[in-house]
Protein backbone atom coordinates (compact mmCIF):
# COMPACT_ATOMS: atom_id res chain seq x y z
CA UNK A 1 0.00 0.00 0.00
CA UNK A 2 1.26 3.56 -0.63
CA UNK A 3 2.68 5.44 2.25
CA UNK A 4 1.71 9.24 2.86
CA UNK A 5 3.91 12.23 4.29
CA UNK A 6 2.93 12.33 7.97
CA UNK A 7 0.81 15.69 9.13
CA UNK A 8 3.07 15.98 12.11
CA UNK A 9 6.59 14.17 11.39
CA UNK A 10 8.45 16.39 8.46
CA UNK A 11 10.29 13.75 6.16
CA UNK A 12 8.36 11.02 7.77
CA UNK A 13 6.13 8.27 5.60
CA UNK A 14 3.53 6.47 7.38
CA UNK A 15 0.35 3.95 6.80
CA UNK A 16 -2.82 5.10 5.37
CA UNK A 17 -4.06 3.68 8.89
CA UNK A 18 -1.66 5.72 10.90
CA UNK A 19 -2.34 9.03 8.38
CA UNK A 20 -5.74 8.94 9.21
CA UNK A 21 -4.78 8.81 13.01
CA UNK A 22 -2.58 11.89 12.61
CA UNK A 23 -5.42 14.04 10.88
CA UNK A 24 -7.67 12.69 14.05
CA UNK A 25 -5.49 13.70 16.89
CA UNK A 26 -4.68 17.07 14.57
CA UNK A 27 -7.96 17.87 14.89
CA UNK A 28 -7.74 17.88 18.67
CA UNK A 29 -4.51 20.21 18.70
CA UNK A 30 -3.36 22.06 15.64
CA UNK A 31 0.04 22.24 17.22
CA UNK A 32 1.09 18.53 17.95
CA UNK A 33 4.84 18.08 18.24
CA UNK A 34 6.72 15.05 15.90
CA UNK A 35 6.19 12.12 16.19
CA UNK A 36 3.97 13.02 19.32
CA UNK A 37 2.40 9.77 19.69
CA UNK A 38 6.10 8.69 20.87
CA UNK A 39 7.50 11.54 22.50
CA UNK A 40 4.50 13.72 23.87
CA UNK A 41 2.64 13.06 27.13
CA UNK A 42 0.63 9.95 28.08
CA UNK A 43 -2.16 11.50 26.85
CA UNK A 44 -1.39 11.75 23.16
CA UNK A 45 0.16 7.85 23.56
CA UNK A 46 -3.04 6.47 24.89
CA UNK A 47 -4.62 8.73 22.28
CA UNK A 48 -2.73 7.35 19.77
CA UNK A 49 -3.46 3.50 20.47
CA UNK A 50 -7.37 4.62 21.09
CA UNK A 51 -7.78 5.51 17.84
CA UNK A 52 -6.17 2.80 16.37
CA UNK A 53 -9.12 0.69 16.96
CA UNK A 54 -11.20 3.53 15.93
CA UNK A 55 -9.64 3.47 12.29
CA UNK A 56 -9.86 -0.10 12.12
CA UNK A 57 -13.43 0.04 12.90
CA UNK A 58 -13.56 2.66 9.92
CA UNK A 59 -11.70 0.94 7.73
CA UNK A 60 -12.87 -2.69 7.65
CA UNK A 61 -16.86 -1.25 6.76
CA UNK A 62 -15.19 -0.72 3.14
CA UNK A 63 -13.96 -3.16 0.73
CA UNK A 64 -10.68 -2.25 -0.71
CA UNK A 65 -8.68 1.11 -0.10
CA UNK A 66 -6.47 0.43 -3.21
CA UNK A 67 -8.80 3.15 -4.89
CA UNK A 68 -7.13 6.67 -4.62
CA UNK A 69 -10.62 8.12 -4.56
CA UNK A 70 -12.16 6.40 -1.73
CA UNK A 71 -9.07 7.56 0.20
CA UNK A 72 -9.14 11.40 -0.53
CA UNK A 73 -12.81 11.53 0.30
CA UNK A 74 -12.08 9.56 3.69
CA UNK A 75 -9.61 12.24 4.46
CA UNK A 76 -11.98 15.56 3.46
CA UNK A 77 -14.38 13.83 5.28
CA UNK A 78 -12.58 13.72 8.46
CA UNK A 79 -11.34 16.88 7.89
CA UNK A 80 -14.50 18.67 7.04
CA UNK A 81 -16.20 16.83 9.82
CA UNK A 82 -13.46 18.23 12.15
CA UNK A 83 -13.46 14.60 14.04
CA UNK A 84 -11.76 14.31 16.81
CA UNK A 85 -12.33 10.38 18.13
CA UNK A 86 -13.34 7.16 16.27
CA UNK A 87 -13.86 5.45 19.46
CA UNK A 88 -17.43 5.37 19.23
CA UNK A 89 -19.68 3.78 16.86
CA UNK A 90 -22.08 5.89 16.72
CA UNK A 91 -19.15 8.64 15.29
CA UNK A 92 -17.70 5.62 12.91
CA UNK A 93 -21.24 5.13 11.56
CA UNK A 94 -21.67 8.49 10.92
CA UNK A 95 -18.03 9.19 8.77
CA UNK A 96 -18.89 5.80 7.14
CA UNK A 97 -22.04 7.56 5.93
CA UNK A 98 -20.69 10.63 4.98
CA UNK A 99 -17.62 8.96 2.94
CA UNK A 100 -20.28 6.89 0.88
CA UNK A 101 -22.52 9.50 0.20
CA UNK A 102 -19.27 12.23 -0.85
CA UNK A 103 -17.86 8.95 -2.78
CA UNK A 104 -20.86 8.27 -5.09
CA UNK A 105 -21.13 11.99 -5.47
CA UNK A 106 -17.59 11.79 -6.71
CA UNK A 107 -17.88 9.36 -8.94
CA UNK A 108 -21.30 10.45 -10.70
CA UNK A 109 -18.61 13.72 -11.19
CA UNK A 110 -16.23 12.04 -12.54
CA UNK A 111 -18.51 10.11 -15.19
CA UNK A 112 -20.09 13.81 -15.87
CA UNK A 113 -17.38 14.83 -16.95
CA UNK A 114 -15.79 11.44 -18.52
CA UNK A 115 -18.89 11.80 -20.70
CA UNK A 116 -18.88 15.35 -21.56
CA UNK A 117 -15.34 14.76 -23.53
CA UNK A 118 -14.94 13.41 -26.76
CA UNK A 119 -12.36 10.82 -27.20
CA UNK A 120 -11.59 10.86 -30.92
CA UNK A 121 -12.45 14.81 -31.86
CA UNK A 122 -9.68 16.18 -34.23
CA UNK A 123 -7.34 18.53 -33.27
CA UNK A 124 -6.89 21.67 -35.35
CA UNK A 125 -3.02 22.75 -35.28
CA UNK A 126 -4.30 26.86 -34.82
CA UNK A 127 -5.15 25.72 -31.18
CA UNK A 128 -1.84 25.02 -30.41
CA UNK A 129 0.01 27.17 -28.11
CA UNK A 130 2.70 29.47 -29.60
CA UNK A 131 5.68 28.38 -27.15
CA UNK A 132 7.96 31.18 -28.61
CA UNK A 133 11.53 30.66 -29.82
CA UNK A 134 13.91 31.28 -26.62
CA UNK A 135 14.80 27.63 -25.38
CA UNK A 136 14.48 26.91 -21.64
CA UNK A 137 18.27 27.71 -21.08
CA UNK A 138 17.93 31.30 -22.29
CA UNK A 139 14.41 32.13 -20.38
CA UNK A 140 16.29 30.78 -17.16
CA UNK A 141 19.58 33.26 -17.99
CA UNK A 142 16.62 35.89 -18.32
CA UNK A 143 15.27 35.09 -15.15
CA UNK A 144 18.62 35.29 -13.64
CA UNK A 145 19.48 38.69 -14.83
CA UNK A 146 15.99 40.26 -13.66
CA UNK A 147 14.29 40.11 -16.90
CA UNK A 148 10.98 39.12 -17.11
CA UNK A 149 11.03 36.09 -19.62
CA UNK A 150 7.75 34.36 -21.26
CA UNK A 151 7.23 31.06 -19.56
Amino acid sequence: MDKFPSPTTQGLKVTFNNYLIELICLNMDRKLCARFWKYGNKYWKAKYRREIKGVHNLLKNFESLEDALLRCVMINVLVALDIRSLSARKTVDKVVKAVKINYQQALDKRKEIISRTKPHEQVSSSEFVDVGNETRLAKIKAIRDGKKADC
